[in-house]
């Protein structure tokens, strides 16, 4: 008895001890499929080479948003346990560095910088969309922010690592659909 008392007590602190992961929730009528999939899709033609990256300013926003979300989704949902812990840090790496690309506050919530982004991706007029870009999250303000949006630099550290994950996810896709688990 004392034995299990003893390794409840090293559970307890272990996971105590474990870092959190801040993750957001996409809305569920965003995507018509599987939310993790489709958002790691997304988020691939908007990482992946500059010929395939949409060109509206508007599509960019929900694909950062895409890979807010996904960047944490992968680290906390049950359904990614198996993830290794080389993709989860290149998971958290990729969040930094997209943060860094658009000006987003590296303390920001991700369900505020999903919120936000989405809310980006939806406006119809730029008043509104310069209104959305002006949110606290974005530290370099509306105007520097949008033209970060509209003129990307290469991303190719975020979209090798994506690819990465996105290889680790496919086989954990196909090994669940063969039953392998």
């Amino acid at each position: 008895m004392k034995i299990l008392a003893v390794l409840i007590a090293l559970c307890i602190s272990g996971c105590a001890n474990a870092p959190r992961v801040d993750y957001a929730e996409m809305p569920s009528s965003l995507y018509s499929s599987d939310p993790d999939d489709a958002a790691l899709q997304e988020a691939q033609v908007m990482f992946g080479p500059s010929g395939q990256r949409p060109a509206a300013l508007r599509d960019r926003a929900r694909g950062f948003a895409a890979l807010e979300y996904i960047s944490g989704a992968l680290q906390v949902h049950p359904r990614w346990v198996a993830l290794s812990d080389a993709a989860k840090l290149k998971l958290t790496q990729i969040r930094v560095a997209a943060r860094e690309a658009i000006g987003v506050a590296p303390a920001a919530k991700s369900q505020t910088v999903v919120n936000v982004l989405l809310a980006v991706s939806r406006t119809k007029d730029d008043t509104a969309l310069m209104a959305n870009l002006n949110d606290p999250i974005f530290t370099l303000g509306a105007r520097a922010t949008r033209e970060r949006l509209e003129n990307l630099l290469p991303m190719g550290e975020i979209g090798s690592n994506l690819q990465v994950v996105s290889q680790e996810v496919t086989a954990l896709n196909n090994k669940a659909s063969t039953g392998g688990y």
